[in-house]
């Protein structure tokens, strides 16, 4: 629009020193038809009005363009002449560059043949006018020149579109390159938290094994040195089944272990049912009183006696107990 209104200014200037008549007038109208065209294209890029369909602009673009090929193809009314002095010979130049220089309107080829279509209407009727006996000539020649322009046109749309295609595919890969990026974050940090609780199941686990097996030490430690007396003291046959117990819970244990699927999903599988508590804190005061008094500890228990049942994983509460 800025070259197509230089074009008009310097052919206004040179025909008005040259006492060409109305030149002013159209230069006014080259001038009010590009104004058009840029107040079209501003509306649409700040969505004033109708302008916000693509729709209501594309066809109100054309519609500019015609005006403006129009407005400037009006020039051959006042430029040509049968002698083509030197401002008709400028003016004919003139339009040669308009015509190069809106092919980059290529990338909306109805806007570019709405220019053009406009700009060759009104200049061959002036030169029907005007240059009658030429007419042929310059029909063939501009018809030619048209066909090349817009060959160049067609060609430059279909670069930019590719382009931008291209720059949309790129968008999109862009995108699915991040959302793969947090899909696998995200995987890496469940991965990474499974890991940190199978880990920590693994040191829980391994606190909770030591326990029983100290009590099966220590009650094995007095059966082996007879430290009650011959083997026949009823004693011995308490320490056996705390042996047993202790092993009944070091097995769970291990079986727990062998679980791991459990840790990796974060979560350990509860067997609830309703226990009487007051049992299983004493099972686990008989098992911890031999290492505590090994260790010079005083173990004490105080239990009431009206303790209500509890809804609980027994092996659970007896792992917290120990």
């Amino acid at each position: 629009l800025i070259g197509n209104t230089l074009c008009g200014l310097l052919m206004a200037i040179i025909g008005w020193f040259d006492g060409y008549a109305y030149v002013e007038l159209w230069f006014a109208g080259v001038v009010a038809a590009n104004s058009l065209s840029l107040s079209t294209v501003y509306f649409f890029k700040n969505r004033i009005g109708p302008y916000k369909s693509p729709f209501i602009w594309r066809w109100s673009f054309c519609l500019t363009n015609i005006i403006g090929g129009a407005a400037q193809g009006a020039g051959a009314f006042l430029f040509l002449s049968p002698e083509l002095q030197f401002c008709a010979l400028l003016y004919l130049f003139t339009l040669g560059g308009l015509m190069v220089g809106t092919t980059p309107v290529g990338i909306f080829m109805p806007a570019y043949f709405a220019f053009i279509g406009g700009l060759l209407t009104v200049f061959w009727a002036a030169s029907l006018t005007v240059l009658s006996d030429q007419i042929a000539i310059i029909l063939v020649f501009t018809a030619l020149y048209a066909a090349v322009t817009t060959k160049v046109a067609m060609s430059i749309g279909q670069t930019v579109r590719k382009s931008l295609e291209l720059a949309a595919t790129n968008q999109a890969l862009a995108h699915k390159l991040i959302d793969a990026n947090q899909v696998l974050n995200k995987a890496r940090t469940n991965a990474e938290n499974a890991d940190r609780a199978k880990s920590e199941f693994l040191a829980n686990i391994s606190h909770e094994l030591r326990t029983p097996l100290n009590a099966i030490l220590g009650f094995s430690d007095v059966l082996k040195q007879q430290l009650w007396g011959a083997i026949g003291d009823p004693r011995y046959t308490e320490y056996a089944a705390d042996i047993h117990d202790s092993g009944q819970h070091l097995l769970s244990l291990i079986n727990q272990l062998l679980d791991i699927s459990q840790a990796d999903a974060g979560k350990l599988q509860l067997v609830e049912e309703e226990i009487d508590i007051a049992p299983l804190v004493e099972d686990a005061c008989h098992l911890l009183r031999e290492v505590a008094q090994s260790q010079q500890v005083s173990l004490s228990l105080s239990l009431g006696s009206d303790l209500p049942p509890l809804l609980a994983d027994p092996m659970r509460v007896k792992q917290i107990m120990l």
